[in-house]
C-alpha cells in the first residue's frame, strides 16, 4: 500500500508541475488571430481561405441525347416507318394502315420499268381485289379502291403498245390475259354495289379484248413477218426520198441512228428476226414522228 500510495502521490506532483508549465506556454499573433476571427465569424478573414467548390454534376446521358437528338428523332422516325410500312403490307380496308398500303403499291407501278408497268397493275389489281373480298360493309370506301382498280386496268392496253420491244409486247400480253382471267372469277365473288361491279366488270372485259387484240395483231405480223416488213419498209424509202427537204435540220446522231436502224432492218429480215426487225422500224418511225412534230410546231410559231 505505501508504494500504491507515493506513486499516487508523485503522479499528483508530476501533474501539477505539468500544468504549471503549461501555463507558461503562450500562442502566438498568427495562431491567436485565427481562433479569434474563427469564433467571431469575421468575413474578411473568410476570403483570405479559398472557398470549396461545389462538384458540378454532368449528366453524360442527357448531353449525349442533347448533342445528337436530331439523328435520335430521324433514327426514330425511320423505325416508325419502316415498322408502319411493314404492317401496312398485311392490312386490310378496315385498317388506318391501309391508305398506306395502297400508296405503296401505286409508288411500285410509277417505279417500274415500262416492261413490267402494265403487269404489275394487273397483279396489285389482284390483290386490291382479294383485299376487298375479306371485308365486309364499308362500302363508300370499297368504291373508292374499286374506281382505283378500274384506272389501272382502263391504261393496261396504252401500256402494252408503248413497249419498244414487240417480243416483250408479246409475252407480257399472254401473261395479262390469264391474269384478267384470274380477276374475273375473284371479281365474280366480290360483295360490291350493282354499279360499281359492273363497271368494273366491263372496264375488265374491255380491257381483256384489247390485249387480245394486240396479241393477235402482233401474232399475224409475226406469220406475215417477210410480208408486212417488206412493205413497211418500202413506204420508209419511198417516204426517204420523196422528202429530202425533211433531213435539213435533223441532227447528225438521228442521221446516224436512222441509217444504221434502217440496215439492221433489213438485215434481221434476211436472218428470219421478224420482232427485231419490227423493233428497228418502230425506231425509225418514232424518230421522224419526232422530227414531224417539231416541223409541225415551227410552221405554227
Amino acid at each position: 500500500m505505501p508504494y500504491f500510495s507515493s506513486y499516487i502521490v508523485m503522479t499528483e506532483k508530476e501533474l501539477l508541475n505539468k500544468l504549471a508549465q503549461f501555463q507558461e506556454i503562450k500562442p502566438n499573433n498568427d495562431w491567436a488571430n485565427w481562433c479569434l476571427n474563427n469564433i467571431l465569424n469575421q468575413p474578411q478573414i473568410k476570403e483570405s481561405y479559398p472557398k470549396a467548390i461545389k462538384p458540378k454534376i454532368n449528366l453524360i446521358g442527357f448531353d449525349f441525347f442533347k448533342k445528337y437528338r436530331v439523328a435520335f428523332g430521324l433514327s426514330l422516325f425511320l423505325i416508325i416507318f419502316a415498322s408502319s410500312f411493314a404492317l401496312a403490307q398485311t392490312s386490310l380496308p378496315n385498317s388506318p394502315l391501309y391508305s398506306l398500303k395502297l400508296l405503296t403499291q401505286n409508288i411500285r407501278i410509277v417505279l417500274a420499268p415500262s416492261w413490267k408497268k402494265p403487269l404489275l397493275k394487273m397483279e396489285i389489281s389482284e390483290i386490291r381485289l382479294n383485299d376487298l373480298a375479306k371485308v365486309k360493309d364499308l362500302e363508300n370506301k370499297k368504291n373508292v379502291i374499286a374506281e382505283e382498280i378500274q384506272k389501272d386496268l382502263e391504261t393496261v392496253p396504252s401500256d402494252l403498245k408503248k413497249l419498244p420491244v414487240r417480243k416483250n409486247t408479246l409475252v407480257v400480253s399472254q401473261k395479262i390475259q390469264q391474269k384478267s382471267s384470274d380477276l374475273s372469277k375473284t371479281l365474280e365473288k366480290l360483295n360490291l354495289e350493282n354499279s360499281t361491279k359492273n363497271s368494273l366488270s366491263k372496264t375488265l372485259i374491255e380491257t381483256q379484248n384489247q390485249v387480245l387484240a394486240l396479241i393477235n395483231e402482233t401474232e399475224e405480223k409475226i406469220s406475215n413477218c417477210p410480208v408486212y416488213l417488206n412493205e413497211k419498209l418500202d413506204n420508209l424509202q419511198k417516204t426517204i426520198i420523196n422528202n429530202p427537204q425533211m433531213f435539213y435540220t435533223w441532227s447528225g446522231k438521228d442521221l446516224v441512228q436512222m441509217k444504221a436502224d434502217l440496215a439492221d432492218a433489213y438485215n434481221d429480215l434476211k436472218a428470219g428476226n421478224c420482232l427485231e426487225a419490227m423493233d428497228k422500224i418502230e425506231s425509225i418511225n418514232q424518230i421522224l414522228q419526232i422530227h414531224s412534230l417539231d416541223t409541225t410546231t415551227s410552221l405554227g410559231k
